[in-house]
């Protein structure tokens, strides 16, 4: 078995799976941490601005902006980084869309479901966002929203983000809705009809789990998984290379 008995599901976890399982092994299994690139960071810095916008209402935008900068540069980024600009714009239309939603219930919101609610031997660990009353919202940052030429998101939402938000939505037991923002750009979508990305979900989980049953060590598991890096999870960092290395012990 290559999974440790504290070992907990996530949406996060599972959706790396799905793109990569090698990725997945080499994080989840191996351990492998790579730092942070400025995209990542401004994702964080600019949720947490909203945050600190949200808790603190009436404070001006130079304040919000500087926060996010201070938080931007803690994380690892560079005030020099294009994204350290695009985060502080980012966490100002965060915070616009979502005040809209009325007094903020919880943020960060954690639930840990016992994997026999889906048919699993591991917990789901969940986190959420931005808790309202009656939804829960995703923030989702990022440098862009392609849109077509009659307006159409053509990139958004992704699969990933609705796989996370209907088990979310099925865990909370509350509606859930994804917000993305861009520095120019903002678009919302809802998990009306979207139920059926649950099953593939759980799917993923129960996957997992099967790797887990068939293989004696995680270097069994390396051995079976295809070595291939042609998804964005290994564009950027040490993550190819470790996995390279780790290809030549095998």
């Amino acid at each position: 078995m290559i999974l440790k008995k504290d070992y907990q599901h996530s949406a996060s976890s599972a959706n790396s799976f799905m793109d990569s399982p090698l990725y997945w092994l080499i994080t989840k299994v191996f351990k492998f941490e790579d730092k942070l690139n400025p995209r990542m960071i401004m994702g964080s810095a600019a949720e947490a601005g909203a945050y600190h916008a949200l808790i603190k209402p009436g404070r001006k935008d130079t304040a919000i902006k500087r926060y996010v900068k201070t938080k931007f540069i803690k994380l690892g980024g560079s005030e020099e980084d294009a994204e350290c600009s695009w985060a502080q714009t980012i966490a100002l239309k965060f915070r616009d869309n979502l005040q809209e939603f009325g007094d903020l219930v919880s943020y960060q919101k954690e639930i840990i479901t016992p994997g026999k609610k889906y048919g699993l031997n591991y917990p789901i660990r969940s986190f959420t966002d931005f808790e309202f009353k009656d939804l829960i919202i995703d923030t989702k940052a990022t440098a862009w929203i392609k849109r077509s030429k009659a307006g159409k998101p053509l990139y958004h939402p992704k699969k990933a983000d609705i796989r996370q938000q209907i088990l979310y939505k099925d865990i909370y037991k509350k509606d859930t809705m994804l917000l993305y923002c861009s520095k120019d750009d903002v678009h919302t979508t809802d998990m009306v009809d979207r139920n059926h990305y649950l099953e593939p979900m759980i799917q993923i989980f129960k996957n997992i789990e099967h790797l887990n049953k068939i293989c004696e060590t995680p270097m069994d598991a390396f051995k079976i998984l295809p070595l291939n890096f042609e998804n964005f999870r290994w564009k950027s960092g040490n993550a190819k290379e470790f996995a390279i290395k780790l290809m030549r012990e095998v």
